[in-house]
């Protein structure tokens, strides 16, 4: 009796699935791998995480200006973090204990 290899999975594939799941999972090399329920303290750090913002050519100046104006008005905003690609670098902008703009 032969087993035959379990069939890697497309990309595409997976995301078909991964959108009718009822659980997250994750994908690597062809396999999906189940993602453990989160516990209420990886919630909450989800939720506490700062705004993350990649740029891109056509987006780039509207991020560093008018975006970045209207989440100084957020007060619960205290970190902004302008990621670039080309070059590579990561810009954080924090704000001061009260300090409002």
């Amino acid at each position: 009796m032969s087993s035959d290899p379990e069939r890697l999975l497309t990309e595409k594939e997976y995301l078909a699935i991964e959108r009718r799941a009822e659980f997250r999972s994750e994908f690597y090399n062809g396999e999906m791998f189940a993602l453990a329920v989160a516990s209420r303290r990886h919630n909450m750090v989800l939720t506490n995480l700062v705004i993350f913002e990649v740029l891109s050519d056509s987006t780039e100046a509207y991020d560093r200006g008018r975006k970045f104006e209207h989440y100084q008005n957020v007060d619960s905003l205290l970190t902004y973090v302008l990621v670039a690609r080309d070059p590579p670098r990561i810009e954080r902008y924090v704000r001061q204990r009260g300090v409002r703009t």
